[in-house]
């Protein structure tokens, strides 16, 4: 079957402008890239937003069968959310932590996981080690903060059928650079000296040259943004009310807005509260005595808790874990995932969303054949 789509072309663009996501997504053909930094590359990435938008929304209708036109709107909404991060985010103008995760999520692939040879990734590696001191100073150069912005009341995101878009515009306020995300930067910063050593550690003193740059460069990057950076930062670091709302609308795909997502929640609360109270009438007598059913009962009619002596009358397994303990075992679990000045989300990123489809309809295309 005929790549309507032209998915594979549109994955190959994509890598090629976001190396760092193609190597987490497994796709290796720029791994020893970061990919063009600073104004050239921000504008490099809305060329390519701008004109895979215009080559699917040319693709006429008729042409497209019901599961091209859904791949084409889900990668649309996709493309959509890239511009969006690109023209209201501008995450490298406030956030000095976002070079820091870039760089992890470059390097930590290439040192931890088998895929090819270990010379090509090792190569590739070191390309990339030479690179992160120009990054690094262009990632400082860029934390200027941004200026108050007046988009389209259109977000761009989908929206569901029947739904218009809003005509006008609204204004986003100023961003400082965030003061917290400076510190954390600072604080999490040496994870890239220690990712240096670890390829060299993993892959030979090869690579000592081009990791010995990087921890220098590192070093010095940690001392400008405590003796520059930090003095002037005063963001406090959260979105705000409208450019939260408008990147919800692009992480949801359009499919809820903040009312939405609180009506839902009260609707679910509601129900399990009910489900919990007639288990809970269910099981008390048996668990608490003749008198749990009663208390239970009044406990719901007054919305009052139920009483602290029938709390502490449930029986306790013995093997388990004080809360403490439970705090301090998750505390500890927690610290060591934010290791090697990486970032940890579960939330997806415009781009890996995009590569994933992207892939997917490729893959579709070729088992058809």
């Amino acid at each position: 079957m005929i790549d309507a789509l032209d998915a594979a072309g549109l994955l190959a663009r994509f890598a090629a402008l976001h190396p760092v996501a193609a190597t987490g997504m497994g796709i290796h053909d720029h791994d020893g890239s970061w990919g063009e930094h600073g104004p050239a590359g921000r504008a490099a990435r809305l060329g390519w937003c701008d004109r895979e938008e215009a080559r699917l929304i040319a693709i006429p209708v008729t042409s497209l069968s019901p599961d091209d036109l859904c791949d084409r709107d889900l990668a649309l909404g996709t493309i959509r959310a890239i511009r969006f991060e690109l023209q209201e985010v501008q995450p490298e103008a406030w956030d000095a932590l976002h070079t820091v995760s870039v760089i992890g999520g470059g390097l930590f692939p290439l040192i931890a996981r088998g895929f090819g040879t270990a010379e090509r990734r090792a190569s590739d590696l070191a390309s990339r080690l030479a690179q992160i001191p120009g990054l690094l100073d262009a990632a400082v150069a860029d934390l200027t903060g941004l200026p108050e912005l007046r988009v389209p009341a259109d977000d761009g995101a989908p929206r569901r059928a029947g739904d218009l878009p809003p005509a006008g515009t609204v204004t986003l306020p100023a961003r400082p650079v965030s003061r917290l995300h400076t510190e954390t930067a600072i604080a999490q910063a040496p994870g890239i000296a220690e990712l240096a050593e670890l390829a060299v550690a993993t892959y030979g003193e090869a690579l000592c040259g081009p990791a010995d740059a990087a921890i220098a460069a590192t070093t010095r990057f940690i001392e400008r943004l405590q003796r520059e950076v930090l003095p002037q930062s005063s963001g406090e670091g959260r979105y705000g009310a409208a450019l939260y709302d408008r990147a919800l609308r692009h992480t949801l795909f359009g499919s809820h807005d903040r009312a939405a997502i609180a009506a839902k929640g009260e609707q679910e609360f509601a129900a399990v509260r009910a489900r919990m109270i007639s288990i809970a009438q269910r099981i008390a007598p048996e668990w608490l005595g003749d008198g749990a059913r009663r208390c239970c009962m009044q406990s719901v009619a007054t919305t009052v808790p139920l009483k602290r002596c029938w709390i502490d009358r449930v029986p306790r397994r013995r093997d388990a874990k004080r809360s403490s303990e439970k705090l301090g075992s998750w505390s500890y679990r927690r610290s060591r995932s934010k290791s090697c000045g990486r970032r940890s989300s579960c939330a997806p990123t415009p781009e890996r969303s995009l590569m994933h489809q992207a892939r997917s309809i490729a893959a579709r295309r070729a088992s058809s054949t």
